[in-house]
């Protein structure tokens, strides 16, 4: 999927601001939802928030969803796969008021890959063969749909962070137990980073929500299992570069 190695860190960089530029919301419950008891990090809970995101590295990948509000009556929600230890992904797309066009795309740190409902149609029209995918630079900037790549692919490290200064980053807390598709969690709240639910068991990550300064683009992302995947992404032949369809491309977005 790689097309220019020069941009090679652009969308991991960009997963870092954007995880950066969330804030804890003000809650989403999980599957039952017991009153909140919030309280101070133990040791062992910081020492399960540092863990967290090495953890997920260190598993490789994971199936995820992902459900995003944007706006009034706007919303993307993902199911796919994120492989790590690539920065490389798979999600099938469903939006609604915003990137409506989308329903398939694959992701690098240099490359998104769209399959587009709209694109075909205007292919035929301005005489273009019409290839199923269109490969063009991250946008996390401009584009909604980039931004909840940026999240997902931002949910690994690859260092552990120091359990003491996790516990001492102001609103970091216990928030109270719960559970995850049946499965027993802790919910922990890391600073401002963001809301996490971990199993209880072994510590791993389960769900992670977010929200935006203004409390206005909440984002939730379950990861269902966590395991090694590998993400190859469509043939050559299939891709066409959206630099030679600029203008066909601008009208898809338009419409």
């Amino acid at each position: 999927m790689s097309r220019r190695p020069d941009r090679r860190t652009l969308l991991g960089r960009a997963a870092a601001v954007v995880l950066a530029a969330l804030v804890v919301p003000a809650g989403c419950g999980g599957d039952d939802e017991p009153g909140s008891t919030e309280r101070p990090l133990t040791d062992a809970e910081a020492a399960m928030l540092a863990n967290v995101l090495f953890a997920d590295l260190d598993a490789g990948g994971a199936e995820f969803t992902v459900a995003v509000q944007v706006g009034t009556g706007a919303t993307i929600n993902l199911q796919g796969e994120i492989d790590w230890t690539t920065h490389r992904g798979y999600a099938q797309v469903s939006a609604r008021g915003v990137e409506t066009g989308v329903r398939e795309v694959y992701w690098s740190d240099d490359a998104v890959l769209e399959a587009r409902d709209d694109l075909a149609p205007l292919l035929e029209r301005a005489g273009l063969a019409a290839t199923p995918w269109v490969v063009r630079d991250p946008d996390p900037v401009g584009r909604q749909l980039d931004q909840v790549l940026a999240v997902v692919t931002g949910l690994a490290a690859t260092q552990r962070d120091n359990p003491l200064l996790v516990a001492q980053e102001p609103g970091s807390a216990y928030l109270r137990d719960d559970t995850v598709r049946g499965i027993d969690a802790v919910v922990l709240r890391w600073g401002t980073r963001g809301t996490f639910w971990l199993d209880a068991d072994d510590g791993r990550l389960l769900r992670f929500e977010g929200d935006n300064a203004t409390r206005t683009r909440p984002v939730v992302v379950d990861l269902v299992a966590v395991r090694s995947v590998t993400i190859d992404g469509p043939p050559a032949e299939l891709v066409t570069d959206v630099a030679d369809i600029a203008d066909v491309y601008a009208a898809a977005l338009a419409t």
